[in-house]
């Protein structure tokens, strides 16, 4: 009847939505060799880093054997130019597991989200305090910029 209210509960009349599952089904990916791809660029970007970010903690680990002030500016000198170039293979690794398996790195940064933290101050304190070294004269200062850098 036209101008009928209906006293069925609300939950009969509203249809429940599809799950949230994949578009496109494991085993039927428009382009078959698209998930070992990605992982093949995740893994490149992750060995990237890991090689080159090994330069970064050479310099570390042969600052820390120095004791003679020219040495160290020296070394310092070779680190600071590439680091920030370094770390990019490390945001390029996060945005590549995004993009590629949004459920794992989901899973990683909820787990573990205070470690993952931790090493970014780290790997950013490393990176900061060559900068504040040089903008005092005091060896008290150089010297808790060095222990930030490296600790000794």
């Amino acid at each position: 009847m036209i101008g009928e209210i209906s006293l069925a509960p609300i939950a009969d009349r509203v249809s429940t939505p599809a799950s949230f599952g994949p578009v496109v089904p494991a085993d039927e990916y428009l382009v078959p060799w698209l998930p070992e791809f990605w992982f093949g660029l995740l893994l490149f970007t992750l060995a990237m880093y890991v090689f080159l970010d090994g330069f970064d903690f050479g310099i570390g680990m042969l600052y820390a054997t120095r004791d003679d002030e020219e040495e160290r500016e020296l070394l310092l000198a070779a680190f600071g130019p590439v680091w920030d170039a370094n770390e990019v293979w490390l945001v390029a690794f996060g945005t590549v597991l995004l993009a590629a398996f949004p459920p794992v790195y989901a899973s990683l940064l909820s787990d573990n989200y205070l470690l993952i933290f931790a090493i970014v101050f780290a790997l950013l304190l490393r990176g900061v305090t060559p900068e504040l070294r040089e903008q005092r004269d005091d060896p008290t200062w150089q010297r808790r910029c060095d222990r930030g850098f490296v600790r000794r």
